[in-house]
């Protein structure tokens, strides 16, 4: 046989053997193809309460080399955030006028702190009414305008307080103005301004400016009618100075005149070595030099302290004071006793 012949066959058979490599790659091919189709129908038939996700094809993705397209298989849309629910529109209800004058009645009264009146029963003088506010202290007048008065101020606090407001009356009640709502400027109302009615308040006061010398008298009551503090009454004057004070020597004078020669100091209330033989302090021990220092152990350094403690404990009950107080140097202590 001819050495070409076997070339010839030996070509013939690997060309048979590559047709039957090649129909078994397809048969495979087909098989594979097939399960694969199957596999996803029945993927398609499973039912989760996830959202299935739909994978972009391949020519619409980007390239994966860049961090923001990248995908996470886990990664699930969020869901859609509810609308904000917009409320709805209260209506506006119209303010009757009772309901405004009340509000001006009240703004003007917690605004305005009426501490005092004076009363002027003729026309030689006129009724005054003293107020606070902040730290304002005011005097009005009937018929004073407070936009016109402390609109032109140069203080800038009183500018604070340049209402629509006119005074229109002064008495024994309060003071009676005549004042633009604040909401609605266009209204206007009478009210009152009632005194404050606090423990500092040195209430009302009634200017009679008659020649027998009561130029001033508590009204209302505070007070009677007569002149406070006179010889006829010691009753008073003991509840003010805490022990009782003989008629002869009730005498308000007296008790000024004794105010005079005390001095305020750093260890007390001092009396002062000028202090007259005649002073009706004296008949109870007082004596110049003397500092006093406590009443029933409340320190006290002035004329004011010593009153205030003696009236507080006082209407608290107290009827023996103790006063302590020291002279050159040593400590002492005089007791004194008010009236029932």
């Amino acid at each position: 046989m001819k050495l070409s012949r076997y070339v010839c066959m030996f070509w013939a058979g690997n060309l048979i053997l590559l047709v039957c490599l090649g129909a078994y790659a397809l048969r495979e091919y087909s098989q594979t193809g097939a399960h694969r189709d199957a596999t996803y129908a029945t993927a398609l038939t499973i039912k989760t309460r996830l959202t299935r996700h739909n994978w972009q094809e391949d020519g619409e993705t980007q390239d994966l080399h860049l961090p923001d397209t990248m995908l996470s298989p886990t990664e699930r849309p969020k869901p859609a955030e509810p609308a904000p629910e917009t409320p709805k529109p209260t209506p506006q209800v119209e303010k009757s006028d009772e309901q405004l004058k009340s509000e001006l009645t009240a703004e003007l009264n917690r605004k305005f702190s009426l501490l005092r009146l004076a009363l002027s029963s003729t026309d030689e003088y006129p009724t005054i009414a003293t107020v606070v506010s902040g730290s304002v202290r005011m005097q009005w007048f009937e018929g004073m305008d407070l936009k016109e008065e402390y609109g032109r101020s140069a203080s800038a606090e009183l500018n604070r307080l340049a209402y629509d407001l006119k005074i229109l009356c002064i008495d024994e009640y309060g003071v009676l103005v005549n004042a633009a709502s604040f909401e609605k400027p266009e209204k206007r109302f009478d009210v009152r301004i009632k005194p404050f009615e606090g423990k500092q308040t040195n209430n009302m006061l009634s200017a009679d400016y008659i020649p027998d010398g009561k130029a001033l008298k508590p009204i209302g009551e505070i007070r009677p009618v007569e002149t406070p503090y006179q010889k006829d009454r010691p009753a008073e004057q003991a509840e003010r100075w805490g022990y009782e004070v003989p008629k002869e020597d009730f005498d308000e004078q007296a008790v000024d005149d004794f105010a005079r020669y005390t001095k305020s100091t750093e260890h007390g209330l001092q009396i002062l070595p000028e202090l007259p033989q005649d002073s009706p302090a004296r008949k109870y021990g007082a004596r110049g030099g003397e500092i006093i220092k406590t009443i029933n152990g409340k320190s006290v350094k002035t004329m004011s302290d010593v009153r205030r403690e003696v009236r507080t404990q006082y209407d608290a009950g107290t009827r023996e004071f103790r006063v302590g107080y020291e002279k050159d140097g040593v400590p002492d202590e005089r007791t004194f006793k008010a009236p029932k």
